[in-house]
């Protein structure tokens, strides 16, 4: 017998006494339902998106997300169509989202899917942005939510969501016997740049920073964010240690080759880096592998910074391209 959350049907829920009794004496609005016998409204959490990661929607039925201005959940990013999805708010509790024709289409458990029902705590793939369904009391809870996985000065994903994701991809990766490569990135003149900049413009490079990594990965199932005040995180599924590795340098050498201006001043920044990847089938455990990491980047520190552990040859190709688009 199929589980309903693979099939996609609503699960069938028999109220207790305590929400019969507060379905008598409760008057919900638009777009709220009762689960657990207390009023919550739906909402998307952004957790990975160029523009996208860190942002509250709140949910009620017949909104449209799209890039289009207008649409009720607005994603401005490149992989999004003007019209892409639709969304109802069942009576359960769950949020159908149906797919408009869009170009890059809609992703469940990294199938494409028309249409799927989502219960609380499901994430679902539009275009490259993932956003995550949480049923919660208030808009304060959404905030609370979204800061227990987003870095507050960067808007990043943090330590806590990185780990997390790290443990899915493991988990994956075990199923499907495919590699998955963890890298850390120091940023080398991070502390100088706060003692003479302050912390505001340290965030902003980190941010920059990991956004430049995300345009060389061109990899919408990589996760990149801020692991530590000067590291930057990147989990890479299904990479292998020298597909990992070239990443690493590919990134390494953009950054290089794109001094950034702050105020008067042009800052050249560089990155050293440290790469793990698990063995294939092996039941990898996520602090085994950043611990990994961190041996190859601590051996690249004493290397003399400014470059990746394990190290690999590369082309320049890639570094040329991240600089010729302004990154």
């Amino acid at each position: 017998m199929s589980d309903d959350r693979s099939s996609g049907l609503p699960r069938l829920h028999v109220p207790d006494d305590e929400e019969r009794d507060a379905a008598e004496t409760r008057l919900l609005a638009p777009g709220e339902m009762l689960s657990g016998g207390k009023k919550r409204l739906p909402w998307f959490i952004g957790v990975q998106g160029t523009r996208s990661t860190g942002r509250l929607f709140p949910i009620r039925s017949g909104m449209t997300v799209g890039r289009a201005i207008g649409s009720d959940i607005l994603l401005d990013e490149e992989s999004v169509s003007r019209r892409h999805a639709k969304l109802k708010v069942l009576s359960t509790g769950q949020v159908l989202i149906e797919d408009l024709a869009s170009s890059n289409g809609i992703f469940y458990a990294e199938q494409r899917v028309e249409r799927r029902i989502l219960n609380d705590g499901e994430r679902i793939r539009i275009g490259d942005v993932v956003l995550m369904l949480a049923l919660l009391e208030a808009p304060d809870d959404a905030a609370k939510v979204a800061l227990e996985a987003i870095d507050p000065e960067t808007r990043l994903p943090n330590r806590r969501y990185i780990m997390q994701s790290l443990m899915e991809t493991l988990h994956y990766a075990r199923r499907y016997e495919a590699p998955v490569a963890f890298c850390l990135l120091l940023v080398d003149q991070l502390q100088d740049i706060q003692d003479a900049h302050g912390a505001a413009v340290a965030s902003h490079i980190v941010v920059q920073l990991a956004m430049t990594a995300r345009n060389v990965l061109q990899d919408s199932e990589a996760v990149v964010g801020r692991f530590a005040e000067d590291e930057i995180a990147i989990v890479l599924p299904d990479a292998s240690l020298e597909h990992g590795s070239r990443c690493a340098e590919w990134i390494r050498r953009a950054i290089e080759a794109a001094p950034m201006r702050v105020g008067s001043d042009l800052l050249r920044i560089t990155v050293t880096g440290g790469i793990a990847v698990n063995e294939v089938g092996a039941s990898s455990h996520p602090a085994g592998l950043v611990e990994q990491a961190r041996r190859n980047l601590c051996s690249a520190v004493v290397a003399g910074r400014n470059n990746i552990e394990p190290r690999l040859e590369l082309s320049s190709q890639p570094a040329a391209r991240a600089n010729r688009e302004g990154f």
